[in-house]
C-alpha cells in the first residue's frame, strides 16, 4: 500500500500539471487550429470525423484501399497509378513458390503486373485536409504523439483488413535525415499501429543507404530513379509470410515499392503497403459526400 501512494500522488500531480498547462496555454487542433478540450486529443472532433470518413465507405478497393461504393478487386484509382515498369534485370521480383500455399488468409496476392511489388495497399483515408495538415504536423512540427495516435486509429479502424499482416516494417530514414528531424515518423506510426494490432515492429530490418532527394517535388519516373538501390536489408527477415511496410503517405508508391522489393528478394512471400493517407484520384472520391457527415 505504501509503495502505491507515491505512484498515485505522482499521477495526480501529472494530471494537475497537464490541466494547468491546458488552462495557461489552451490546446489547439493540429489540423485546423481550433480549440480542443485537451491536448491529448491532438485534433478537434470535426477534423477527426473528416479523417475517419473514408472508413465509413460502403466498401474499399481490395488493391489500393480507395473508398468505393461496392466491393471490387481494382478501381479507377489503382488503374491510374502512374508507375514506370521496371526492367526485370534491375528490379527482379521473385514469383511466389507454387508448391507451398500461404498459411494466412489474404497472403496469396500476386505482385502488380505494372511493376509495383507490394500486393496490396491499405490507407486510413485520402491525403486532403485535414489529414494533410495532420501529417505535416507529425512530420515537420515534431508532433510524434500524433503519429502514434493516428497509427493506433488506423489499426483500430482497419484491424480486420490488416489481419493477415504478421510484422510491421517502417520505411527507414537516412541517418543524416533522422538526425536532422530527430525521429522517424514512420516508426511512430508503426508503433501505434502495432499496439492496436498486437504484432511486432521490425524497426531495424531495413536501412536507407542513399540519402535521396525529397520525393515531394518529383514525378513518378523521377521518384523511381531517385529510390533505386536506396534500401538494403540490415538483418535476416523473420520467419513470416506477410509483412507490411508502413509510411505516412503514398503518392506514386515508389518508396513502398523499393522497400517491398528488398523484402521480396530476402524471401518474404507477400508485402503490403500500409499508410495513413493516399493521394486517391479526385474522380474516385467524387461520391464521398454520400456517406461522409464530416467536413471535407
Amino acid at each position: 500500500m505504501t509503495s502505491a501512494i507515491p505512484s498515485m500522488l505522482l499521477q495526480t500531480l501529472a494530471e494537475l500539471g497537464r490541466s494547468l498547462a491546458d488552462f495557461a496555454f489552451p490546446p489547439a487542433c493540429w489540423a485546423c487550429g481550433n480549440a480542443i478540450p485537451e491536448a491529448a486529443a491532438h485534433l478537434c472532433p470535426p477534423c477527426w470525423d473528416s479523417i475517419l470518413s473514408g472508413v465509413r465507405a460502403p466498401a474499399r478497393c481490395q488493391r489500393c484501399g480507395c473508398p468505393a461504393p461496392t466491393p471490387r478487386a481494382t478501381c479507377a484509382n489503382c488503374d491510374a497509378w502512374s508507375k514506370p515498369l521496371p526492367t526485370a534485370a534491375s528490379h527482379p521480383v521473385p514469383a511466389p513458390a507454387e508448391p507451398t500455399p500461404p498459411s494466412g488468409p489474404g497472403c496469396a496476392e500476386p505482385t502488380d503486373p505494372r511493376g509495383l511489388a507490394f500486393a496490396r495497399a491499405v490507407a486510413l483515408g485520402p491525403f486532403d485536409p485535414p489529414m494533410q495538415r495532420a501529417i505535416h504536423a507529425l512530420k515537420f512540427r515534431g508532433c510524434r504523439s500524433l503519429a502514434v495516435l493516428l497509427g493506433r486509429r488506423l489499426g483500430e479502424e482497419l484491424g480486420p483488413t490488416l489481419a493477415p499482416v504478421q510484422v510491421l516494417v517502417p520505411v527507414p530514414l537516412h541517418p543524416a535525415r533522422q538526425r536532422e528531424r530527430g525521429y522517424n515518423q514512420s516508426l511512430c506510426i508503426a508503433t501505434g499501429l502495432a499496439r492496436a494490432l498486437g504484432i511486432p515492429v521490425e524497426a531495424q530490418l531495413l536501412r536507407r543507404v542513399v540519402n535521396t532527394r525529397q520525393q515531394a517535388r518529383l514525378d513518378a519516373s523521377a521518384r523511381h530513379q531517385n529510390l533505386a538501390a536506396a534500401f538494403r536489408l540490415a538483418r535476416p527477415v523473420p520467419p513470416v509470410q506477410c509483412v507490411a511496410v508502413v509510411d505516412d503517405v503514398m503518392t506514386t508508391g515508389s518508396t513502398l515499392d523499393a522497400c517491398a522489393r528488398v523484402l521480396l528478394r530476402a524471401g518474404v512471400q507477400t508485402v503490403w503497403a500500409v499508410v495513413l493517407a493516399s493521394r486517391f484520384r479526385t474522380e474516385a472520391l467524387a461520391w464521398r459526400g454520400s456517406y461522409s457527415s464530416g467536413p471535407t
